[in-house]
């Protein structure tokens, strides 16, 4: 009997799968039967799948102000989670992420509290928008999991991009600036 352990690739969707070992490949050996030399293994794929299920962003936001900023994380896959990864929130101009984006968070994810199949996770935090980001139409990326620490069926669902308009602080005649919503008194 050979025992050996193999990785099973990154990126297969959690359900049935066999395995299929063979003997002498491929046809080395003489045989009087090289029909006997294969068989197949019934296997069952579990995968973590975390994805950005709900979040509390307002809609509108001051530049150069903070903002407070909630999500939750599920766990659709079919196993739980084990290990450690780090969550990650951007500013962005549009709903993908891309190098011009600006980190506003980053959020470690212990590896003492597993996520159960079906578990979520909820963060608080506050986050501050920079004070020289271009007013207008913007967006707030969650990215579950950024660096693919956690080795998932689907990582496109990893991403919730949430529109937030972003206004300019209001500049008042002795100089100094608060926020649109401060001035106004709610």
């Amino acid at each position: 009997a050979v025992s050996k352990t193999y990785t099973v690739p990154a990126g297969l969707t959690a359900g049935n799968y066999f395995l299929i070992v063979g003997a002498d490949q491929p046809s080395k050996t003489a045989e009087a039967n090289e029909a006997n030399n294969t068989r197949a293994l019934p296997i069952v794929l579990n995968t973590v799948d975390l994805t950005v299920s709900a979040n509390s962003v307002p809609a509108t936001a001051t530049v150069g102000a903070q903002i407070p900023l909630g999500f939750t994380i599920t766990n659709q896959g079919n196993v739980a989670t084990s290990g450690r990864w780090v969550d990650f929130v951007y500013l962005s101009a549009d709903a993908t992420l891309d190098s011009s984006d600006v980190l506003l968070a980053y959020l470690n994810r212990p590896n003492s509290n597993p996520i159960a199949v079906g578990g979520t996770y909820d963060v608080l935090t506050n986050v501050t928008i920079p004070g020289d980001y271009a007013p207008g139409t913007r967006y707030v990326l969650i990215i579950a999991d950024r660096d693919s620490q956690t080795a998932e069926s689907n990582r496109t669902n990893n991403l919730r991009a949430v529109p937030d308009t972003l206004a300019a602080p209001c500049r008042h005649s002795d100089g100094s600036s608060r926020s649109s919503k401060a001035s106004q008194g709610s």
